[in-house]
Parts: C-alpha cells; sequence; structure tokens
C-alpha cells in the first residue's frame, strides 16, 4: 500500500516495468482507492499488456527518428544541390571567358601575323631584287650579307605561320593541304634555309636526290615545316 502523488486517497498501486530486449523505457503504474487488490489473474493480463505497449513506444520511437534522419538528409540533399548548381554556374561562367579569351587571343595572332607577315614579304622580296642585281652590281661579301639577311627573313616568316598555325591548331580549323607538288624543289628550298646555319658550325649540308622523282601528293608547306624542323634539330 502506498500514497499516489496525484491521489492521496489511493490505497495502492502496482508498477509493471516496460521493456524492450531487456531495456526498460517505461514504467506502467496502477492505483486504486479500493482495499482489495486485482487478482492474480488481472495482474497477469497487464503484465502481457506491457510487451505490446513497450513495442508500439519503441515503433514511434524509430518512426520519429527515422522522420528527423530523413528530414536531416532532405535538407543536406538540398544544401548539396544549391552548391553543385552555383558550382555549376561558376564553371559555366569560366566557361565563357575561356572561350571569350581563346577568341581574342586567336583574332590577336591573326592580326599579328598578318601584320608581321606584310613587312617580312616586302623585305624577302627587296632583298631578292637586290641579290638579283637589278638595282645594281653587288660584291662578294654584300651578295652573301643580303643572302643570310633573306634567309633570316624567311625563317622568321615561318615561325610566324607556325604561330598561327598553333592558333588554328587550338581553334580547331587547322586544314592541311592535297595537292601535287615537287619534292626537290622543296628539299631545295629548305636546305637553302639552314645551309647558312652548317655553314656557320662549320658542317657541310649534302642533299642526294633521285632523279626523275614523281611528283608528291599532300601539303607541301608542311612537308617543308618537318624537314626543317629536323634539319634545325640535326645541326
Amino acid at each position: 500500500p502506498c500514497v499516489h502523488a496525484r491521489d492521496p486517497g489511493g490505497r495502492w498501486n502496482l508498477m509493471f516495468p516496460v521493456a524492450v530486449r531487456e531495456r526498460t523505457i517505461g514504467v506502467l503504474c496502477l492505483h486504486s482507492r479500493r482495499e482489495r487488490p486485482p487478482s492474480p489473474r488481472r495482474l497477469e493480463q497487464v503484465s502481457d499488456l506491457c510487451a505490446p505497449i513497450a513495442l508500439a513506444i519503441e515503433n514511434a520511437r524509430l518512426y520519429a527518428a527515422m522522420q528527423h534522419e530523413a528530414q536531416v538528409l532532405e535538407h543536406r540533399v538540398r544544401e548539396r544541390t544549391e552548391e553543385l548548381e552555383t558550382a555549376n554556374r561558376e564553371l559555366l561562367v569560366a566557361k565563357h571567358a575561356a572561350e571569350a579569351a581563346d577568341r581574342l587571343k586567336s583574332a590577336f595572332l591573326a592580326t599579328m601575323s598578318h601584320e608581321l607577315r606584310t613587312p617580312l614579304n616586302s623585305i624577302i622580296g627587296f632583298t631578292g631584287i637586290l641579290l638579283q642585281q637589278l638595282a645594281g652590281p653587288l660584291n662578294d661579301e654584300q651578295n652573301k650579307q643580303l643572302g643570310m639577311v633573306q634567309t633570316s627573313a624567311r625563317h622568321l616568316l615561318a615561325l610566324i605561320n607556325d604561330v598561327l598555325d598553333i592558333s588554328k591548331i587550338e581553334a580547331g580549323q587547322f586544314d592541311v593541304a592535297r595537292e601535287r607538288f615537287d619534292l626537290p624543289s622543296s628539299l631545295d628550298k629548305v636546305a637553302s634555309l639552314v645551309r647558312p646555319q652548317a655553314a656557320r658550325k662549320g658542317l657541310e649540308l649534302v642533299v642526294h636526290v633521285e632523279d626523275e622523282l614523281p611528283p608528291m601528293t599532300g601539303d607541301a608547306r608542311r612537308v617543308e615545316q618537318i624537314l626543317l624542323n629536323l634539319l634545325s634539330t640535326a645541326l
């Protein structure tokens, strides 16, 4: 017998543990003002109710926890989605900026290449006129120096063309010509460009070409670039 806190007239109370897997999660308390307690059968029925009550409470707790975790996960997914959208927008802006920079670079290279090639072609043309002695006779030293000027100008022009080719390759606009050309003429042209460099190093450049070679089909300028790179590396 005891006195219930909310019922001073109570004569007795009984407490039943509400447990799940041997873990007590609550207490079921019965109290009454009657002097005679319930029968053992009634108490057994109450005790039997504790297990389903505990299971229901535990399921409710787990469901509430699952709902909370789902909300937390949804919040994290939403935050991550917003972060990815922001990153995608930044990447798109960076991509547009890079594309704009590439266009500006290509335009700059094309303009500068044109501006540089025009005076170089003039230098090559004027030195050609002087070497042909159309403006008057030249002595051996003058002829040699003008030849070196013309060779250097042609080499610089080839470098400028290479820079423009790189720009075209990056822009996906590089085209290789497919036409017939004379290989011995290309070999002589390349040899004339590198022969002064070989002479300065005390080397002799000798070109042997088979007689009656058939015309080649391809890009003469690219073939000459390849030969010039190979010979320059060798020297």
